[in-house]
């Protein structure tokens, strides 16, 4: 999924695999900063580069975990 930070001002991308992390049996959980080109056709994906970054793809993450909080995620788009 998509979403756009008013924390940080990026748009990032959360993706999986499928692949399961063998020592805590998870779904592994990718995420990268999309940069959109000025034709706003084209983007570019870049690697998260501070923990601020971080910290708001987890927050996202553990509100998804969670039937209140993927309902407001939902509502704020």
């Amino acid at each position: 999924f998509t979403f756009e930070s008013e924390e940080t001002g990026k748009n990032y991308i959360v993706f999986t695999d499928g692949e399961i992390d063998e020592e805590d049996g998870c779904t592994k959980v990718y995420a990268n900063v999309i940069e959109y080109g000025d034709d706003g056709e084209s983007a570019t994906l870049r690697r998260i580069a501070t923990e601020e970054e971080y910290a708001v793809i987890e927050d996202i993450l553990q509100k998804l975990q969670t039937e209140e909080g993927t309902e407001e995620l939902l509502n704020e788009s």
